[in-house]
């Protein structure tokens, strides 16, 4: 009940419970996405990877300067899950592993979703991602899966994902779809 973040096409804004905006960050950048863990939110940005510690002012992410993808942006997506941190890039994604980002990681699975757009991960440790040409789950220890445009979602691209129990729903031009995980 202490507030929010707000990330917005020209920063980042701390609110208060009553909507009151106490605290504005990386004014004049576009803000791509969040994930809180714990005590610490993970910013996307159209000019790199951020975070901020506590509420306090948000700076570089941890080992961004050893890529300059994570470095200079765009990061368009991030997710924190049980441990896991991944960022999402246009053609890529990086995991964070022993404080040291992974990648860029391009599988056939996430180069078929051609540019891509949002990430999520679910409460099983799964890795969604969403692209142009359809969506990929990548899960440790099976086989990713995509279901791609116009075979399994009507028409792309993807730029949005929910998940709803053991749905994915999907946010496309033509409306939401469900996809069924199981099937």
């Amino acid at each position: 009940a202490d507030g929010a973040w707000i990330g917005t096409l020209r920063g980042l804004a701390r609110v208060d419970a009553s909507a009151r905006v106490t605290a504005t960050f990386l004014e004049g950048r576009r803000i791509l996405d969040l994930a809180n863990a714990g005590d610490t939110l993970w910013i996307a940005t159209d000019a790199g990877l951020y975070v901020s510690v506590a509420g306090a002012a948000p700076v570089a992410g941890p080992g961004v300067e050893s890529s300059p993808a994570l470095r200079s942006g765009p990061v368009i997506g991030v997710a924190a899950h049980a441990g896991q941190r991944i960022v999402l890039v246009p053609d890529a994604h990086y995991r964070l592993e022993n404080g040291a980002w992974a990648g860029p990681v391009r599988e056939a699975t996430t180069l078929g979703l051609g540019t891509l757009y949002r990430l999520l991960i679910d409460d099983s440790g799964s890795v969604w991602i969403a692209g142009e040409r359809g969506i990929a789950r990548l899960a440790a220890g099976r086989p990713p899966r995509a279901w791609l445009v116009p075979m399994d979602v009507p028409v792309g691209p993807v730029r949005g994902l929910a998940l709803d129990g053991e749905f994915v729903w999907v946010a496309t031009p033509a409306g939401a779809f469900r996809i069924d995980p199981s099937r």
